[in-house]
């Protein structure tokens, strides 16, 4: 077993996640804080831009990239369509500042999950049509020796921690830097549409590293996340316009089924709606409940070890919190 991780959350959500054994992830542009999307991704653009300027040996490199963002329109990420999803994790047991903002105000639920068991969580992906409808995506696997099945295709969200301050943030702009110049080469090698094309499909790899990066007033969060993209791939609606404008080989790829997460939407907040996706998870992986401080009925630990019993969590433990906190 690894270290256990804390998910607060209110007593609605709560029942939702114990019915269904699954977590939900937002979309991150729409968490609490939208300046995360700017912290790395503002610096970044801007020393692309700067080096594009530069003599060096990868400026074509950066100037392809800047062409690719253009033309997927991502310069500003607010209007990019292959979104992050994220579930959001501390490793904070008990803490008053995460029940005044996650937890209800002290009136929820702290799940903790032991931290190897999603470390690695199995989402599935759908071919996704014009008219909006799902079919499952399925990949040939092995059952035995000489025996195939076809299963449910799915894709691994990961458990990161999150780095905070300038000085992370400047290492995580530097690897997309670097990722840029792997992609890209070195001046002279191959021809300027081949580096746009191949940062085309790539450009998604760099938005993967923004949610794990965050201003340091945040840092007494001590957050983890399991992150996981939209479209396998990168291969969005905007992936597929920018590869429509390039010559073959590349335009020959814009096009096909969207290869997607099964989006949902739930009303709330200014946008009115926010997108999330659901996690599934192992049962075993909650190990503890944590009841909010200002919750105080003597039926609470009794009512919470029904609603895991009855949903098979029989060996998730209970604990109240011990906050003398006040609402």
């Amino acid at each position: 077993m690894g270290s256990i991780v804390y998910h607060y959350t209110d007593t609605q959500a709560f029942a939702g996640i114990l019915e269904k054994a699954a977590l939900w992830a937002t979309d991150f542009r729409y968490l609490n804080d939208s300046r995360e999307l700017r912290y790395a991704w503002n610096p970044f653009v801007a020393k692309l831009r700067r080096l594009s300027k530069e003599p060096g040996e990868y400026s074509e490199a950066y100037k392809a990239q800047l062409k690719a963002l253009e033309l997927m329109n991502m310069a500003d990420l607010m209007k990019f369509d292959d979104s992050m999803f994220v579930a959001c994790f501390t490793e904070l047991r008990d803490a008053v500042s995460q029940w005044s903002r996650y937890g209800a105000n002290g009136h929820g639920i702290a799940l903790g999950f032991d931290s190897e068991a999603i470390r690695a969580v199995n989402v599935p992906y759908f071919h996704h049509n014009p008219k909006g409808q799902l079919t499952a995506m399925t990949a040939l696997t092995a059952v035995s020796d000489y025996n195939y099945e076809r299963q449910p295709f799915t894709w691994n969200g990961y458990l990161q921690a999150v780095g905070y301050g300038d000085e992370h943030r400047d290492g995580v702009v530097d690897d997309l830097i670097e990722h840029v110049e792997t992609i890209g080469e070195k001046n002279g090698v191959g021809s300027f549409n081949l580096k746009v094309g191949n940062s085309v499909f790539q450009t998604h790899a760099l938005v993967h590293r923004l949610p794990l990066v965050k201003d340091a007033a945040f840092e007494d969060e001590q957050e983890h996340r399991i992150t996981i993209t939209e479209h396998f791939g990168g291969r969005s609606l905007m992936q597929f316009k920018a590869l429509s404008t390039l010559d073959a080989p590349f335009s020959d790829f814009a096009q096909g089924a969207l290869e997607t997460l099964d989006v949902r939407f739930r009303p709330g907040g200014p946008t009115m709606f926010k997108p999330y996706v659901v996690l599934p998870f192992d049962h075993a992986a909650l190990v503890e409940v944590v009841t909010g401080p200002a919750i105080k009925h003597q039926l609470v630990e009794a009512t919470v070890r029904r609603m895991l019993d009855r949903n098979g969590f029989r060996d998730t433990e209970i604990e109240a919190s011990g906050l003398p906190y006040q609402t």
